[in-house]
């Protein structure tokens, strides 16, 4: 058992060696440059959640910083286009609710399971 959560943590030290570090500038521009709101509180709020991604989310941010793509993902049947279309989330949105699916993925599923957008029938 101990020998497991040492390759584990050697695994994510060997990770986070390959992870792009990004100044928070760099981040706020990336932000800005995709309509993310110009709100310093909320630039800050969202660098701070980006610096604390675990290894999945970190590499799929690292993707989208460099491709500006998404990279498909299916947890508990929550994906990019549900996030899309239930909840209007743009790209980092998509990033953060996947970190947060990594991290607590019975409360984070459950809570994404109700969709803030309600289609009307008129």
């Amino acid at each position: 058992m101990q020998q497991k959560m040492q390759q584990r943590k050697k695994a994510n030290n060997e990770n986070s060696k390959n992870m792009k570090i990004y100044t928070d500038d760099e981040l706020r521009g990336r932000l800005l440059e995709t309509d993310y709101p110009n709100d310093e509180k909320l630039l800050k709020d969202v660098i701070l959640k980006i610096r604390n991604f675990g290894n999945a989310a970190q590499k799929m941010f690292d993707n989208w910083y460099a491709t500006s793509k998404i990279t498909h993902f299916d947890v508990a049947g929550i994906n990019p286009a549900y996030l899309r279309r239930c909840h209007n989330m743009k790209d980092v949105g998509i990033i953060i609710a996947y970190d947060w699916l990594q991290k607590k993925p019975n409360e984070a599923a459950h809570l994404l399971r109700k969709p803030l957008i309600v289609k009307s029938k008129f």
